[in-house]
């Protein structure tokens, strides 16, 4: 898998993004050495995010500017 990692606000959020620009907050435990893939889906945000993740840094603008 060629997931982006992405970290959040606070010390222990972390986000991964898939190359379809399905994003998610990485939310598993390990057990015994294995993940329990138990990651909430956030949004599908599109390829173009994968390739290029500062535009999420404009995404949040924008929507922080239209709510």
């Amino acid at each position: 898998m060629n997931e982006k990692w992405l970290k959040g606000d606070d010390e222990d959020s972390w986000y991964y993004m898939l190359e379809n620009g399905d994003l998610y907050s990485w939310e598993s435990e390990t057990r015994d050495g294995m993940f329990n893939g138990e990651d909430r889906f956030i949004e599908n945000l599109g390829e173009e995010f994968y390739h290029n993740p500062g535009l999420l840094s404009e995404l949040e603008l924008i929507r922080e500017n239209t709510n």
